[in-house]
């Protein structure tokens, strides 16, 4: 895994996605690799997840608009080698003047800072909107995290559209690098089948590490920390430690 733009995404709202981002790029500071989150969504939930208060126009909207140079934007976070571009409510006008415009300001901000991570993570707005398909189009890849539940697949159908819409028009080479069933539980009826269904319905590469339903993971956002540093013995955290080790071991 070296200088890849990793977008983490999903069209449904509370699937994980977040937590996601936040904890894979922590468990690969570790190794160490030296990882940088993008805040794109303007919920800012990574960039408080990550310590940081969002506030004023947010790393992510000075970098992408031209106000501050990439560099100038990056801060650090208490996870080791790991650092955060911040976001804010501001995102919204990014999105507003315009798609092209948006991917052209973004790619090149991100040209500008990549060869100094082994990841970047893109943690997109759970839509269908600008923002994600700007994400998107300067993405190498794609992980999509999906609770195990049936109404779940609407949002990978909707996610899956939008990377096929952004293949079309602005990325071909856009690969999907994979799905992960987050908030797993195993006595649902449904958790089983739903690995499946997302295998054969839709092709997709469904990794075999699960992360299960953990109440660490909302003590951990509530401290601005990961599960790795909070609870590193938990079932969550461990589970992030196994994806992340599944991951790199196919990339």
């Amino acid at each position: 895994m070296k200088n890849q733009i990793l977008a983490i995404a999903n069209q449904k709202g509370g699937v994980g996605k977040t937590t996601t981002a936040i904890n894979l790029a922590s468990v690969l500071g570790l190794i160490p690799l030296r990882c940088l989150v993008v805040d794109v969504d303007p919920q800012g939930n990574a960039t408080t997840g990550l310590g940081h208060v969002v506030a004023g126009e947010g790393g992510t909207f000075r970098m992408a608009t031209g106000i501050e140079e990439p560099q100038q934007v990056i801060t650090k976070t208490r996870e080791a080698g790991v650092d955060l571009v911040s976001a804010c409510s501001f995102l919204e006008r990014l999105a507003e003047q315009g798609e092209a415009s948006g991917i052209r300001a973004l790619r090149s901000c991100l040209e500008q800072v990549e060869t100094y991570y082994d990841l970047i993570l893109l943690d997109c707005p759970p839509s269908a909107g600008g923002l994600t398909r700007m994400a998107l189009a300067v993405a190498d890849g794609v992980l999509i995290p999906t609770q195990s539940e049936p109404y779940a697949l609407e949002g990978v159908q909707g996610i899956l559209q939008v990377i096929s819409n952004v293949q079309r028009d602005h990325k071909p080479e856009l690969r999907v690098a994979g799905t992960v069933l987050t908030m797993f539980e195993p006595e649902q009826p449904f958790a089983w089948e739903m690995a499946s269904h997302l295998r054969h319905r839709y092709g997709l590469k469904v990794w075999d590490t699960v992360i299960p339903r953990d109440s660490v993971v909302a003590k951990a956002a509530a401290l601005g920390r990961s599960v790795i540093k909070t609870e590193p013995c938990s079932r969550a955290a461990l589970s992030y430690i196994e994806l992340a080790r599944e991951i790199l071991d196919h990339e």
